[in-house]
């Protein structure tokens, strides 16, 4: 069993991660908040801005639902204006669909949102910023190893939060 001021050094910093949550909840809210999405078409969007073009079919198994499903999933984000559809040119009986430039704003958000952190971490003492990204690898690990995970969703060391390589 851990000692006591272990426990009280976990419970400071489970308390600081939910207030630099907060923050970024309070700071980000209305740039979501005017969607009006469901955790279906965000899935969707997300899915879309990964792989690019994706038949109807295509998405419906990334999504791991039916086709008829998907494809009133597809039809409300066409008429939402976040993804457009054409025909696809190897078989016009087939539906491509990709995001639209308002898809694709809304799939830049997440990357503000490290740009956001990024700010509020450069204001930190370097050696504050050392002890941070030691302590968070390390907690990455344990949740990867704890998950399951078999790679990380975030950018490698050798990316940025905001999708750029790193400075060398």
């Amino acid at each position: 069993m851990r000692d006591s001021a272990v426990e009280t050094e976990v419970d400071e910093a489970l308390t600081a991660l939910q207030t630099v949550q907060r923050t970024v909840m309070a700071a980000s809210w209305g740039r979501w908040a005017d969607l009006d999405l469901t955790m279906g078409q965000m899935k969707a969007l997300h899915v879309l801005g990964q792989c690019g073009e994706l038949s109807v079919g295509e998405l419906a198994e990334r999504q791991g639902t039916k086709l008829p499903a998907a494809s009133v999933l597809a039809d409300n984000l066409v008429q939402a204006g976040f993804v457009e559809r054409s025909e696809d040119p190897d078989d016009r009986r087939r539906v491509q669909l990709r995001l639209s430039p308002r898809g694709e704003e809304v799939m830049r958000r997440p990357r503000e949102v490290g740009e956001l952190i990024r700010g509020w971490i450069e204001q930190m003492d370097p050696s504050e910023v050392r002890a941070l990204a030691r302590s968070l690898r390390a907690l990455a690990g344990v949740s990867a190893r704890e998950s399951g995970a078999a790679s990380a969703p975030w950018p490698s060391p050798g990316e940025r939060a905001s999708g750029r390589p790193a400075a060398r």
